[in-house]
């Protein structure tokens, strides 16, 4: 790299679309032993992670039974319900933290 050129800047290589993926499977096998030697923490790793992603979608759901909501009482004439807004939303809250706290640890 000479002295002017930024860093980063140097030519770059397109990706070979005709090259794909490989698994090394001796490596996966030299692998087992430790995994299986740390089973329980794998599985807390998958526990964790799976339940984060579910939390994490729970949001939009709750989002949009809150707007649901507010449509209702738009629609019917008799107001919105704030109380079951405020219900959902404090429910999306309370999700995406959990979530937030599962993807931290």
């Amino acid at each position: 790299m000479s002295r002017h050129q930024a860093p980063g800047s140097g030519p770059t290589t397109q990706p070979n679309p005709d090259l794909k993926p490989t698994i090394k499977w001796g490596v996966i096998k030299r692998l087992l032993p430790y995994l299986f030697e740390h089973k329980w923490m794998l599985l807390a790793v998958f526990l964790l992670v799976t339940s984060s992603g579910f939390l994490a979608l729970a949001g939009p759901k709750l989002s949009g039974r809150a707007i649901g909501a507010i449509e209702t009482g738009f629609e019917s004439g008799d107001g919105i319900h704030i109380s079951t807004v405020v219900y959902y939303c404090a429910l999306m809250i309370v999700f995406y933290l959990l979530s937030a706290l599962l993807s931290y640890i």
